[in-house]
């Protein structure tokens, strides 16, 4: 169902960023 895999697309971009943003943050601390 193409819903689904649009939603585990989003699901894993939001981690991605998510991932991001916390390895960002410990290079600053």
């Amino acid at each position: 169902n193409p819903d689904e895999l649009d939603g585990l697309r989003n699901a894993h971009i939001r981690d991605g960023a998510a991932v991001v943003k916390y390895l960002a943050w410990l290079d600053h601390k």
